[in-house]
């Protein structure tokens, strides 16, 4: 028995080994590779209830070859004095690289990114209720 609307599905999701990325359906092989750390805790009052923290995320959207197109990071803790949320865009060659710059936003959740790639740049929805499943994700606190 599925235990949300995503498990669902007729298709599996996608997974992949860590640093790995995982093709999407679409014309334009789209591939997108995802990190996302949380913190899992009780409730204090509810024993039925957990609290879920996001303590960092990374989400790239790549192309065919697995070349960084648009990531969004978000590491309150590392090896990089840039603590708050951005996103770096990738840069055909020969451009000025600007792939380094970190530049700010708010907290990107994943199903921001989901839309991203479906309504941006092609790639096909496994569910036929995508829309309003990422709608109701954004909508109910999914912004983390």
């Amino acid at each position: 028995m599925p235990t949300s609307r995503l498990e669902a599905t007729s298709r599996p999701a996608f997974l992949a080994p860590a640093g790995q990325s995982v093709r999407l359906d679409g014309p334009l092989g789209i591939r997108i590779r995802v990190r996302h750390s949380f913190a899992v805790t009780a409730d204090g009052v509810d024993p039925r209830r957990w609290n879920v923290t996001t303590l960092g995320y990374f989400s790239a959207v790549l192309d065919a070859d697995d070349r960084e197109l648009l990531a969004y990071h978000w590491h309150r803790d590392g090896h990089s004095p840039i603590t708050f949320p951005h996103h770096h865009v990738g840069a055909p060659a020969g451009a000025t690289d600007i792939s380094k710059l970190h530049l700010p936003t708010g907290i990107v959740p994943l199903a921001a990114v989901i839309r991203l790639v479906i309504t941006e740049l092609g790639v096909e929805p496994r569910h036929p209720k995508w829309r309003s499943i990422l709608d109701s994700a954004l909508r109910n606190g999914a912004a983390e």
